[in-house]
């Protein structure tokens, strides 16, 4: 067998070792008798659940368009799909390599060139942080009054808001990248790759709708906890406060899908309006919800690639 074929076996088996090792790792930290002992509405918890899944569809479009604009063509949808839901598991490693090495891994099988698969995988998490910053800050802002918010945390927000879009403009946002990609992959992110206009802000659509269907996913899981007493101002702030933590999340390199940031976060934000006991459960089943979708996605995507095999096969 090739050399290189072994090598790529081996670093597979073992990126998928380490999801399942971090995954029982963070099984075995839940406590299931405070969801055990919880009301909530099923209805809405299985809404909340087919709205998260919409936006974890919608995700990998994003990273398609960073590809078609790099590689010069598209994948094919099934491979996009099967990439994104393996590379999306590996969040679970510390440190993100998983997640970014991941899709570096999987698109270099596909044809892609490996500067491009590190670019284009570079570019994604950072375009998803920013969105998700950004969608907080813009859907929270009109509501600040109605749920008394100090008015030095909005300040905060404005002066936020402001470095990220001046950040955002294409100039700016290439030279910032530049700098993390010099430090991160100790290489220089070479002119050829700086990403244009158009680029920049379809990937940012793509990401913003996906990040408005998984925050949303996370208010309606409140209603099922909360109840009636739910206000609709409740809803925008659970969906800001998620996508804070998830950006935050994302951000912290040394933890495995953001876990433990993420959680502290919004038990701390919602805390204030919910209730210590409903945020936590909130924030519990929310993790939950997260980690099962992560595995249906990549159970479906595994789905599609036998039936391929299968056809092939037939057709062979």
């Amino acid at each position: 067998m090739d050399k290189k074929k072994v090598i790529r076996k081996v670093i597979t088996i073992i990126f998928y070792i380490l999801i399942v090792v971090f995954l029982v790792y963070y099984f075995r930290n839940i406590d299931f008798e405070i969801i055990k002992n919880a009301n909530y509405n099923i209805f809405f918890m299985l809404l909340s659940f087919t709205i998260r899944m919409t936006g974890l569809l919608i995700m990998p479009y994003s990273w398609e368009v960073l590809i078609k604009s790099y590689h010069g063509k598209m994948l094919d949808k099934k491979k996009i799909y099967k990439i994104y839901a393996e590379s999306w598991l590996g969040r679970y490693i510390p440190g993100k390599v998983g997640w970014i090495g991941g899709k570096i891994l999987f698109a270099t099988r596909e044809g892609v060139s490996t500067e491009i698969a590190v670019v284009t995988s570079f570019l994604d998490s950072i375009l998803q942080v920013f969105s998700s910053m950004l969608l907080a800050v813009f859907i929270i802002i009109p509501i600040h009054k109605s749920l008394q918010i100090d008015n030095q945390i909005i300040i905060f927000v404005y002066i936020i808001t402001a470095v990220m879009l001046v950040c955002l403009i294409p100039p700016i946002f290439n030279g910032v990248v530049g700098i993390c990609y010099k430090i991160l992959k100790k290489k220089d992110y070479l002119p050829e790759y700086h990403i244009k206009s158009k680029t920049m802000l379809t990937s940012i659509g793509i990401v913003v709708i996906s990040k408005v269907f998984s925050s949303l996913a996370v208010a309606v899981m409140a209603y099922a906890v909360v109840g009636n007493s739910f206000k609709a101002t409740d809803y925008i702030y659970v969906m800001a406060v998620n996508l804070i933590a998830t950006a935050v999340g994302m951000a912290a390199l040394f933890a495995p899908a953001g876990i433990g940031v993420k959680e502290s976060i919004q038990i701390f934000l919602l805390g204030s309006i919910l209730g210590k006991e409903n945020a936590l459960i909130i924030v519990t089943m929310a993790s939950l919800q997260s980690i099962v979708g992560d595995i249906v996605f990549f159970i479906a995507t595994r789905f599609i690639k036998s039936k391929e095999k299968l056809e092939d096969g037939t057709q062979g």
